[in-house]
């Protein structure tokens, strides 16, 4: 009872293009991984004024955050806020230009930040930081960590 769809190749790569304009409108220090998937280095980004008065206008289901529970106690520092503000601009501006949910993950590496995309899904924001990474990890399976 096998279905199969065809495919529309050149609307996935319409929105693969849109993706990365939205990516490289942020920061040069993009490493895309697929058609869906990319990793931004925003070490040195700051949100700009319309970037802070887009994620502020946006409705809480079209930016939803998840943080570890224990996160919640932190103090966050400036640049936690500008790269929560910058996850939240980048899925607001993929939404807008494709009509697809996005979801991103915030870590200090591209593995902690992959973990926290797994995380993020569907169309949410997820920052897993190092001090958080033993208890997130306890309890998964090592099939969960991407590469093992």
């Amino acid at each position: 009872n096998l279905v199969t769809v065809p495919y529309d190749f050149a609307a996935y790569e319409n929105i693969a293009l849109q993706m990365c304009k939205v990516f490289f409108s942020v920061t040069p220090l993009v490493e895309v991984v697929s058609v869906d998937e990319a990793f931004l280095d925003i070490t040195d980004c700051t949100p700009s004024d319309s970037m802070h008065a887009l994620v502020a206008a946006l409705p809480p289901a079209v930016a939803p955050v998840a943080a570890p529970p224990d996160q919640e106690a932190l103090s966050a520092s400036p640049e936690t806020v500008a790269a929560h503000i910058l996850a939240r601009y980048i899925r607001a501006e993929i939404c807008t230009r494709t009509g697809c949910p996005a979801s991103a993950g915030i870590g200090q590496n591209k593995l902690l930040a992959r973990l926290a995309t797994k995380r993020a899904k569907p169309d949410g924001q997820y920052h897993l930081t190092t001090d958080a990474l033993s208890a997130f990890l306890s309890g998964q399976p090592v099939s969960e960590v991407p590469g093992v």
